[in-house]
């Protein structure tokens, strides 16, 4: 394992720490000290950043690129991971799974803090402990965090709060769509371990790929694009080493979200939000499904591909401009 998941991730995000404006960010304090990096809000951000963002999100155990692909005849960039060692990377690390505090409007937590902090169930299932005195946090929000969230995050990671650095970017930004876009693997793998008994420690290496949707200054619309973005446009690969290409191919045909989704299937995602009371809490596990998955067993060979990107909800999302 390596030394230090924050370490990496601190070494990754060194050059925009060095020079913000390279890549569209702003830098502030907290007023305990913790550095908030704005790539977003009130920063324009940028395509760089975000490729910083996501490679520091896995502690340095992913490598990301931007690729492309046409839906119908709008043709989009696409968010690429590749990674080793995912229980890592992904469970440990990058998930979007922890709820800094309660309420309903508490802000989720992802990036290398959680494997400092393993505050949450799914980072508390990987035996790592991470010495650094500094960590990263990702939070996908539109304001910056209070005091009180950072004293809470410091205080899971036991360190000051002057040792902590959060990275910033709300649903209806650039990088906000290029990090969601990047997590089709990531919602595979926490699909499998929210909604089925599939062991996914017998997962060792990881690929995800997804369309980044064009950028709209409305949240609710901006949520709902970078939302379909995975479901209906999501591809994740997942090579498993596993003792039983029975189990493997049934959880891979009952992965996708056109498995999951019954009646919702074709919705948008903004649609979706509505219909379960505008909040992300009460839409059901089964709904945060990859649209196309490939499960590969290593010990056999075995390929099994279920699922399917549908390029007509992914067009009438990306283009729509009023909440329907």
């Amino acid at each position: 394992m390596p030394k230090s998941l924050n370490e990496a991730a601190m070494e990754i995000i060194s050059p925009l720490l060095d020079d913000p404006a390279r890549y569209g960010a702003f830098l502030s304090r907290s007023a305990d000290g913790a550095t908030l990096v704005d790539l977003g809000l009130a920063a324009p951000g940028g395509w760089l950043a975000a490729k910083l963002w996501v490679e520091a999100a896995h502690g340095g155990m992913a490598v990301f690129n931007y690729g492309r692909m046409r839906i119908k005849d709008l043709e989009v960039p696409t968010a690429e991971v590749i990674m080793d060692d995912p229980m890592l990377s992904v469970i440990a690390c990058e998930s979007g799974a922890w709820k800094l505090g309660e309420g309903e409007f508490v802000p989720i937590g992802s990036g290398p803090a959680r494997a400092k902090a393993r505050a949450d169930r799914f980072s508390q299932r990987v035996e790592y402990s991470d010495p650094s005195p500094n960590v990263v946090l990702q939070l996908q929000m539109n304001r910056m965090p209070g005091d009180e969230t950072l004293q809470f995050v410091a205080n899971a990671c036991a360190i000051p709060v002057s040792g902590l650095v959060v990275m910033v970017a709300p649903s209806a930004s650039l990088v906000g769509g290029v990090q969601v876009a990047s997590r089709s693997f990531e919602q595979a793998i926490i699909s499998l371990g929210r909604n089925t008994d599939f062991d996914i420690t017998s997962i060792v290496y990881g690929y995800g790929r997804a369309p980044i949707p064009p950028v709209i200054k409305d949240e609710v619309l901006a949520m709902g694009r970078i939302n379909d973005a995975l479901v209906y446009g999501g591809s994740s690969g997942l090579w498993v080493s596993h003792p039983n290409d029975e189990a493997v191919r049934q959880t891979a045909l009952n992965l996708p979200f056109s498995a999951q989704a019954g009646p919702d299937y074709g919705k948008g995602y903004a649609e979706i939000y509505n219909t379960y009371g505008r909040s992300l809490f009460n839409i059901p596990a089964r709904l945060d499904s990859p649209a196309h998955v490939t499960m590969t067993n290593i010990r056999t060979g075995t390929v099994t591909t279920a699922g399917r990107v549908d390029e007509d909800v992914l067009f009438r999302s990306f283009t729509q401009t009023t909440v329907s």
